[in-house]
């Protein structure tokens, strides 16, 4: 028990941030591009000061990194895309399918695009478009199954590349015509309640008196589908809901 213990200790020490001021200083070395910076650095240093040989790996790390920062903006840069439903209007947890009209205006392909969206929409798992061929417009389909009720998207969809060396990240935006509306999912019930003799039971009705008066017995929230006349209204006013 003493030892794991230690080890712990020891483990938490490691991963406990001792400096959290200087964060925004170092976290760009998380970034591919901050190592490459960092080789650079380095390559120039040997170069200076050991054999001016190391000036040739200072000028393989310059073009790699002006390749990796560069090929990925100029192939988004060519991109334009639209996104759209085959349905506009489903239920959760109910398929719909998501169409992607993307077209290339550059001559060569461009590989590597993934697509970012809700992840309501897309899951866990990314959703990657391995070829878009050159010059001419393609389509690709999917199915999704969204989540949770409401409007999307509900923030922008991109498209993003990295090719081919994953230094840095280009993005572009894609074009939503129409938003996809998600509908509550409705469940069907086992066991229905008994009818009650009663009609009026449920509702709520007054204590010993007649009328829209005093305090009422057994009123509950308002259900979309009651009839206007079996409202409250001082319960409402007094509740302001």
């Amino acid at each position: 028990m003493g030892s794991m213990k230690i080890w712990n200790l020891f483990g938490g020490m490691l991963q406990h941030d001792f400096c959290p001021w200087a964060n925004r200083y170092v976290y760009w070395l998380k970034r591919p591009i901050g190592w490459v910076v960092i080789a650079l650095a380095a390559s120039l240093l040997l170069g200076f000061y050991v054999s001016s040989q190391a000036f040739l790996g200072s000028a393989a790390i310059v073009t790699l990194g002006t390749v990796g920062c560069l090929w990925p903006w100029i192939s988004t840069f060519g991109l334009r895309g639209k996104l759209s439903w085959s349905e506009l209007r489903c239920r959760e947890n109910e398929e719909v399918q998501t169409v992607l009209s993307l077209t290339n205006f550059w001559p060569w392909p461009v590989w590597g695009v993934v697509v970012e969206m809700d992840t309501e929409l897309s899951g866990d798992i990314p959703i990657s478009l391995s070829r878009v061929p050159g010059m001419c417009k393609s389509e690709f389909a999917w199915k999704c199954r969204p989540a949770s009720r409401g409007a999307f998207p509900k923030g922008k969809i991109q498209l993003r590349t990295a090719f081919p060396f994953g230094i840095w990240t280009s993005y572009r935006e894609l074009v939503v015509e129409q938003s996809l509306i998600v509908w509550p999912q409705t469940v069907g019930l086992v066991n229905v309640p008994e009818h009650s003799e009663n009609s009026r039971l449920g509702h709520g009705q007054a204590s010993q008196q007649m009328g829209d008066e005093g305090e009422w017995m057994g009123v509950r929230p308002y259900r979309p589908g009651d009839s206007l006349r079996q409202v409250h209204w001082q319960q409402t006013a007094r509740r302001e809901s």
